[in-house]
């Protein structure tokens, strides 16, 4: 009897700290539907255990630990994940490499990936320089309402590239980035001598919609978690 108890209360803790671990994890914004699977197995696994029916409990804790797997596969693949590969490989001088992954995430209309590709076609790294294309990627990501896109999507206004000189659309879109809350933008603003009414400012907070996308990291706990199951798996058959 002490014997099934100690399995009991072993398969309880590790199916209730691998559901901590697991679905508070940052990466369920990318996988949101797997998550809430694992959720109903993770109710499954611990019914069964409470009923001592062991062999069902394993079975749904296999089940649960391979829901985690397709978890960590789907923000693994992720818009995020993927942009964070290309500051890797540009931070290594790879700049092939980095412009390839931001246009997978851009494709997704990720909009740090989208300015990243921006610069890429700006400066010419890893791609032909082509301005225009630039100022298309500054503007789509602006339009997501990204500060850092709005900033150089201003600058690209201001000095004339990819499109005719227009100054009142950069000191638009710089007063947007500077609401939006990016202190270059406001600096910016400052050193150009352009003003910007409190009116403007209500107008535009006003108007902002939150379209950024979360940057999201993997957590480790997932990774953790899902060590954790597949070694306890084997212990408890």
């Amino acid at each position: 009897m002490f014997g099934k108890n100690l399995k009991y209360y072993r398969l309880k803790n590790i199916v209730e700290n691998t559901r901590k671990q697991a679905v508070d994890s940052e990466a369920s914004i990318y996988a949101k539907e797997t998550f809430e699977a694992a959720e109903r197995c993770y109710a499954n696994v611990k019914s069964a255990a409470e009923k001592k029916d062991f062999e069902s409990a394993l079975r749904e804790v296999e089940r649960l630990a391979n829901l985690y797997k397709r978890a960590q596969k789907e923000a693994d693949e992720n818009p995020a994940s993927i942009y964070k590969k290309g500051l890797v490989a540009k931070r290594s001088g790879k700049y092939k490499e980095s412009f390839s992954f931001f246009a997978q995430s851009a494709e997704k209309r990720y909009p740090p990936a989208l300015t990243n590709l921006g610069l890429c076609y700006l400066k010419g790294e890893g791609v032909n320089k082509d301005e225009r294309k630039a100022f298309d990627c500054f503007h789509e990501a602006s339009k997501l309402n990204y500060a850092q896109a709005q900033y150089f999507l201003a600058g690209c206004y201001a000095k004339g590239i990819g499109v005719k000189y227009d100054k009142e659309s950069a000191r638009v879109w710089m007063a947007i980035a500077k609401v939006n809350g990016s202190k270059a933008a406001e600096d910016f603003l400052a050193k150009a001598g352009w003003s910007v009414s409190s009116d403007e400012e209500r107008a535009i907070l006003g108007t902002l919609n939150d379209g950024r996308s979360p940057t999201v990291e993997l957590s480790r706990n997932l990774k953790f978690a899902l060590e954790s199951i597949a070694g306890h798996i084997r212990k408890l058959k």
